[in-house]
């Protein structure tokens, strides 16, 4: 947020929506690849603009052009940007994009859905996933995205500790803590009853 927060302190008016593409730097997006993928990338420098132009899109004349060899120049004419830097990643798929970009010294990563995220190996190489139980048995979940020794259940064990079944991180059952929850909070039995009465609580 650093540099849409500077643009309004300073500027006055707040940035457009750019989506994954970045407000101050060209190019900095993503861009499709054979076979439906894409590929981020992010030049970070005019040096770094000399190398995608020779290594991934092989026009070394861009390098130098006017219209391209500042970032300046870039964002200027960011479509144009743009449409050039695409025409390399269309022609490959997205490893071997990633690889052409990584070998030339480009910031860049596959971008991937939900389930290319879920189905990572590397969530199971970090040993991130663990199981619960719940009504319908055991299921898959995630841990946290951050270790926190003191992040503990309600029996006072670690959360990041269970990872076999029945762990303090089951699923309930639809309305397994209704009752103490309800009582928590200072409702007494007939309020109870007469929210399960009139359907609103399970």
């Amino acid at each position: 947020m650093g540099h849409p927060l500077h643009h309004v302190m300073h500027d006055g008016t707040a940035p457009a929506r750019t989506g994954l593409a970045h407000a101050v730097i060209a190019p900095y997006d993503a861009c499709p690849t054979a076979g439906g993928g894409r590929v981020l990338l992010s030049v970070q420098n005019d040096r770094e603009w000399r190398r995608l132009a020779e290594q991934v899109l092989e026009r070394p004349e861009l390098g130098t052009d006017p219209a391209y060899a500042t970032n300046a120049a870039r964002v200027a004419h960011r479509e144009r940007t743009d449409a050039a830097v695409a025409k390399a990643p269309a022609g490959l798929d997205p490893d071997a994009a990633v690889a052409r970009l990584e070998a030339a010294g480009i910031a860049c990563a596959r971008l991937r859905d939900v389930p290319d995220v879920a189905a990572h190996p590397q969530l199971a190489a970090r040993g991130r996933w663990r199981e619960v139980e719940s009504p319908v048995g055991p299921l898959r979940a995630l841990l946290p995205p951050s270790p926190n020794s003191r992040l503990r259940s309600n029996r006072g064990t670690p959360i990041h500790a269970g990872r076999g079944r029945g762990t303090d991180g089951a699923v309930p059952a639809l309305g397994e803590h209704t009752e103490a929850l309800l009582r928590a909070v200072g409702m007494t039995d007939e309020e109870i009853a007469a929210l399960r009465r009139d359907g609103v609580a399970a």
